[in-house]
């Protein structure tokens, strides 16, 4: 690999870290998105608290770093030193404040692994949210980060399209489901997407094709041991329907979901006691 692919792998591996972190917080502001925290444009176009503060944390990311910062937002002003936090006319809600502030602390932290990185020959050009108007009507999964580099000549040498926030959707197999299941679908107000093969479901957890797999029936380890692994080497869980126990019989049932998914764990249990005080898991 020569100096020059070298730097720009870095690059990008850099930019997607910075992603990773900012999605926790595009996820937490999609998860609460009301009338105070959207709003419309004098261009009419739509405009959320998460395009400006995605903004501003990968401006400063890659402040002082590159030739030139061009985005979507440049003229969004966002205050994040004093309280309320602002972005435009919105306030930041109080429940977002500590993930910014984390945010900031891993762009700083990133930001150091980019001195003497040599790209200030770079423009980087930033969409923090590219579908903002999808973002703010509920159609999240349809939307994304976009970070491109061009040089000196203005020709684009490197880039990233990051989708934070996955589709949603409850996978189960495609057969009969236990009364169980389909009341936890409701409760969690998740659509059904049916499909095969315990191993081709936790692959579809890993593309962004659903939230979460549940089975309450047996499950043998040749179906499951491939695949624990693999969606926990991506940061996701594969345990005990019961509790987040990763050793399990086949009559235990499992729990499935990817990296981003886990945000949500505590809703899913908390979810699950309500549905077994009228119907326990199947478990046959």
């Amino acid at each position: 690999m020569d100096n020059v692919q070298g730097r720009l792998t870095k690059l990008v591996h850099i930019s997607k870290r910075a992603c990773d972190q900012l999605g926790i917080l595009v996820r937490s502001i999609y998860s609460s998105i009301d009338e105070q925290t959207a709003t419309v444009k004098q261009d009419k176009s739509a405009f959320t608290i998460a395009d400006g503060l995605v903004q501003e944390l990968l401006s400063e990311l890659f402040e002082g770093k590159v030739k030139t910062i061009v985005g979507e937002e440049d003229d969004a002003q966002v205050r994040l030193d004093r309280r309320p936090m602002t972005v435009g006319s919105l306030c930041v809600p109080e429940q977002h404040e500590r993930i910014i502030e984390r945010s900031r602390r891993g762009m700083q932290e990133l930001g150091r692994e980019l001195e003497d990185g040599g790209y200030q020959d770079l423009t980087v050009f930033i969409d923090p949210i590219d579908g903002t108007r999808e973002f703010s009507t509920k159609k999240g999964e349809q939307c994304s980060i976009c970070i491109g580099f061009s040089d000196g000549g203005g020709q684009a040498v490197a880039g990233l399209v990051y989708r934070p926030i996955p589709e949603g959707g409850f996978l189960t197999t495609n057969g009969k489901i236990s009364g169980f299941v389909e009341k936890l679908m409701g409760e969690l107000k998740e659509e059904r997407v049916s499909s095969g093969g315990a191993g081709n479901k936790m692959l579809m957890l890993l593309e962004g094709k659903g939230g979460m797999y549940i089975q309450d029936r047996g499950v043998s380890r040749w179906d499951t041991c491939a695949a624990q692994a693999v969606i926990e080497a991506y940061g996701g869980l594969l345990c005990r329907l019961d509790r987040e126990v990763k050793a399990y019989s086949n009559l235990n049932g499992l729990l499935a979901v990817s990296k981003e998914g886990r945000e949500r764990l505590g809703e899913v249990r908390e979810a699950m006691r309500r549905v077994e005080e009228e119907e326990g898991p199947s478990y046959d």
